[in-house]
């Protein structure tokens, strides 16, 4: 194996033994999913901090409540955004761990590819920042609003214990 880049129509071994592309057709097949994959990588980095706002967002719109006595979401909503963000960041490991596999081959037809993935999905990543918002808010505001039925309930249930007592 080269270490440096070369411009070549065929890789052998691409990620795993056995992996080969021996023609120029499946070494366009091969740019083309690397292309895909890393523009899918870009728009998971933005679902990513889309995520992690909306994180923050609900933490503080909680410290804000719990401070007012109004309980808006609860565990159940932080467990839910702790779950999604892990599941999401290891997603994003190990896609950036074959990507870098995938240039290491030191093909510059593939490194090209990545870097052209990279440049599209970041110059996508504006759109994807707006389509996602409303799904992320869907996806959590069900789970406040369960919590927010389980605080109100056990709030109500405390204070009729209290006046009982």
């Amino acid at each position: 194996m080269y270490l440096y880049f070369e411009f070549t129509d065929t890789v052998k071994n691409l990620l795993f033994k056995g992996w080969n592309a021996s023609t120029p057709s499946g070494l366009i097949i091969v740019c083309l999913i690397a292309g895909i994959v890393t523009l899918l990588y870009e728009l998971l980095m933005s679902y990513h901090e889309i995520l992690m706002t909306a994180a923050n967002n609900f933490n503080a719109r909680y410290q804000t409540s719990v401070s007012t006595n109004r309980h808006i979401g609860g565990p159940r909503v932080k467990l839910a955004y702790a779950t999604m963000s892990s599941a999401v960041y290891t997603v994003r490991v190990l896609i950036s761990m074959l990507l870098m596999l995938a240039v290491m081959t030191y093909n510059a037809w593939i490194f090209l590819s990545v870097v052209l993935g990279s440049a599209v999905g970041y110059f996508l990543s504006p759109l994807a920042r707006r389509a996602f918002r409303p799904c992320i808010a869907a996806t959590f505001s069900t789970a406040a609003a369960d919590d927010a039925a389980v605080d109100v309930f056990t709030t109500s249930a405390s204070s009729a214990h209290e006046l009982n007592d």
